[in-house]
């Protein structure tokens, strides 16, 4: 979506796998107003002490990166195929957490600026967008969760199609590689036999 807002020229159709609000929780303004007093403060907190770079921050990051936790939260992400979640996979993870910079990057997305919210990106979109949704993703559930959810991305964008996966958990592309590819595929096929449009203007 970000590409497609930069360079519209550039691009006929953009697609999504269970795309994310955001990788951390430090848009303030996004709280609802009766709860800022609470909730702010304990965003603080989380922020500034659990997190902290010279504090706690590098000690809750490798407490974070056991293989056991890794494995745990993989196969919560993969529930039709949990077997894909193996070892091949959890060690691709685990490999880079062990670098030396590791936990100083994992500080950073939590703590750094969230970025421009998904409806600004969904509003800025003019190309059909096709949105492949794993039904049982437990991260970025398909119709609840930090608004905007799946459901309500046609609110922002009129070209927003929705596809749900039945079954699937947060990464379809993966999980289930075949079913992606058999509906990305027919997509495209429709996609090109659309008249091009300049999105340029």
């Amino acid at each position: 979506m970000a590409a497609n807002a930069l360079g519209p020229q550039a691009v006929r159709g953009v697609c999504v796998f269970n795309t994310a609000g955001g990788m951390n929780f430090n848009r303030y303004e996004d709280l609802p107003w009766l709860l800022r007093p609470l909730l702010g403060p304990l965003l603080w907190f989380f922020r500034n002490v659990i997190l902290a770079p010279d504090g706690n921050g590098p000690a809750y990051f490798n407490n974070f990166k056991t293989e056991s936790n890794v494995r745990a939260v993989f196969q919560q992400v993969y529930p039709k195929h949990p077997e894909r979640a193996d070892d091949a996979l959890i060690e691709s993870i685990l490999w880079p957490a062990d670098h030396p910079n590791a936990a100083n990057v994992f500080l950073q997305i939590f703590r750094g600026p969230p970025g421009p919210t998904p409806e600004s990106q969904l509003a800025a979109l003019k190309v059909p967008v096709l949105g492949l949704w794993g039904a049982n993703d437990p991260w970025t559930p398909m119709a609840s969760g930090r608004s905007p959810n799946a459901k309500q991305f046609g609110e922002y964008c009129a070209s927003w199609t929705l596809q749900p996966l039945p079954g699937v958990g947060h990464c379809p592309h993966d999980e289930v590689p075949e079913l992606v590819n058999e509906k990305l595929l027919a997509w495209l096929r429709a996609l090109g036999e659309e008249q091009p449009q300049d999105y340029s203007a």
